[in-house]
């Protein structure tokens, strides 16, 4: 595993740090490298583009002609 960025496994509520083979059936995540702030950056970003698409095809699957 990357010794930079610990990977982390939870399984039946427990969380570890992974060295060497992950449980099994376990869920498997490693902490990011950005900060929080550049996460919800990104995350409202992509919150308002799929906003804009899902808007655009209403429009386009409501116009009457």
């Amino acid at each position: 595993m990357n010794k930079r960025n610990p990977v982390y496994a939870s399984k039946n509520g427990t969380v570890v740090k992974v060295t060497g083979q992950p449980p099994k059936d376990s869920l498997l995540f490693a902490t990011s490298r950005k900060s929080v702030t550049e996460i919800r950056r990104e995350k409202l970003a992509e919150v308002k583009k799929n906003s804009a698409t899902i808007l655009k095809a209403i429009a386009e699957a409501t116009a009457r002609n």
